[in-house]
């Protein structure tokens, strides 16, 4: 899928830490989700009994992203909203604590090409 809305640069090492071995079941948050290029990776790596907590304040954001993961739709969770707001998400959804948290605090271009808000041209 063209991912219109960033490209993280370090998304491949940021993967690498989150996602401790020793775990076997994660519960992870992506705060930040957006285009969904750290949810996709997330999700292509946890177990099936793992679930990943995506959220963003952008309903465009979050639509996007749940197009893109659709082949994960049993591990993954959308939540619209602000990443400041974790914990609320992680116990409704009936967790506890989680084991990983990833947020991509850039602007994407799609936010600054399309977004009101996010740039002057706009």
């Amino acid at each position: 899928m063209n991912n219109e809305y960033h490209y993280p640069v370090l998304l491949y090492k940021a993967i690498e830490y989150l996602l401790n071995p020793f775990f076997k079941k994660h519960t992870i948050v992506d705060g930040t989700t957006g285009g969904g290029s750290y949810s996709e990776a997330i999700a292509e790596k946890i177990s099936d009994d793992s679930r990943l907590i995506c959220i963003d304040k952008d309903i465009h954001a979050i639509e996007f992203a749940s197009l893109r993961l659709q082949k994960y739709h049993a591990k993954v969770i959308f939540e619209k909203g602000n990443f400041a707001d974790i914990r609320t998400y992680v116990n409704k959804n009936g967790y506890n604590e989680i084991s990983g948290l990833v947020l991509d605090l850039g602007l994407s271009n799609y936010q600054l090409k399309s977004e009101p808000g996010f740039s002057y041209r706009n």
